[in-house]
């Protein structure tokens, strides 16, 4: 998540896991332990039209574990009655993060909120792992 659409997208997704109702959904799924695709779905779903189509894209590029971190983040705030974030954050090294297919998602737990920054350059990503959504 490091380019225009990326900051869109994380955006928008902070604003949707601020929304009551969204939060509501969001506590169903996870009580019910539904899988990652499922979240990313319901967020879809939530956001405006364009920017949900942008969210599938990205998605489809993450690791499943990435949409995991962020529903769990986000859970561990709300509980706590915190601010929640996620951030798109252009990776120091870009030309190393392509050349080993690097994605990296890190959660900062601080007094007053908790944040999500996620790091990646588009399309170039390992080929081993299975993305959140086909």
């Amino acid at each position: 998540m490091s380019n225009v659409d990326c900051f869109e997208v994380v955006w928008s997704l902070t604003t949707l896991f601020a929304q009551e109702d969204t939060k509501r959904a969001l506590h169903r799924l996870r009580d019910e332990q539904a899988p990652p695709d499922a979240f990313v779905e319901l967020l879809t779903a939530h956001a405006a039209p364009e920017i949900g189509d942008l969210m599938r894209i990205e998605f489809a590029e993450l690791p499943t574990t990435t949409v995991a971190t962020i529903i769990e983040a986000w859970a561990m705030a709300d509980a706590a009655g915190k601010a929640f974030e996620v951030l798109s954050v252009k990776p120091e090294r870009p030309l190393e993060f392509a050349r080993h297919k690097r994605v990296r998602f890190t959660v900062d737990a601080e007094e007053d909120r908790v944040r999500v920054f996620v790091s990646h350059v588009p399309t170039r990503h390992a080929s081993w792992y299975s993305p959140v959504t086909a």
